[in-house]
């Protein structure tokens, strides 16, 4: 697709994941990611920032909290057969 004097071309790099789920979302949606774009850049130009809440939600922010936490703890190595783990959760 070639540009025209007007238009200029931007590339990003997503995790490609996130592209994927994004991509099912807007092919339910009917629209592509060239229009998601044009409109979050529309909305930027007319509102003179960005249109959404860039926070985290408090989910992220415990579970953040909670890998935060948990990194500073020692970990230890349990080696055990898989039976025996399996035979020792079903007793609890």
């Amino acid at each position: 697709m070639a540009t025209t004097i007007n238009e200029k071309r931007i590339q990003v790099k997503v995790d490609a994941d996130l592209k994927m789920d994004v991509d099912r979302v807007l092919n339910s949606l009917g629209i592509n990611q060239t229009t998601l774009i044009t409109a979050l850049y529309k909305r930027v130009a007319a509102s003179g920032g960005v249109p959404f809440d860039l926070q985290m939600t408090e989910r992220e922010r415990l579970t953040n909290q909670l890998l935060s936490t948990t990194s500073q703890l020692p970990v230890l190595d349990l080696t055990t057969d898989d039976n025996a783990l399996e035979a020792w959760f079903d007793e609890a």
